[in-house]
């Protein structure tokens, strides 16, 4: 492999790193939290920085190796970002505390319809990723 072409393989794969951090660890629960007017329990930044390394490793593992491994990064890095997303968002309930006089009222709200919508997008979004570079590498 030419020096220009890991180069340039490492640059796609940081990129494409710092694109799934973004999207997984930021946009959607900020999205979610936006939308449902609640706000998702922050992750520490040692294990935002953690997911950074990992979202950018998978991504430059994927250009770097032979075709078919590359995909499986790739599906591996998806998955992560399906991990990531439910582990954020606990499993579909979402407490919300309201304050009406002296009365505490605590509702909960079920949010496993919009999250299994937004995982379904994530899921073929990927698919669509993984199919793509097998009809690449076929060329």
């Amino acid at each position: 492999m030419a020096v220009g072409k890991i180069v340039t393989s490492i640059i796609k794969g940081l990129i494409t790193g710092l694109i799934y951090y973004a999207v997984f660890a930021i946009i959607v629960p900020g999205v979610l939290g936006y939308v449902l007017k609640t706000r998702f329990e922050l992750i520490e930044p040692r294990i935002l920085l953690l997911l950074i390394c990992v979202f950018t490793a998978l991504s430059t593992l994927s250009y770097l190796s032979k075709p078919f491994i590359g995909i499986v990064f790739h599906a591996i890095s998806i998955l992560v970002g399906i991990l990531l997303i439910t582990s954020t968002t606990s499993p579909g309930l979402i407490k919300a505390p309201l304050v009406t006089g002296e009365n505490n009222i605590e509702v909960y709200i079920d949010t496993t319809p919009l999250l299994l919508v937004i995982l379904g997008i994530i899921t073929v979004w990927g698919l669509t990723g993984i199919l793509e570079r097998l009809v690449k590498e076929d060329n």
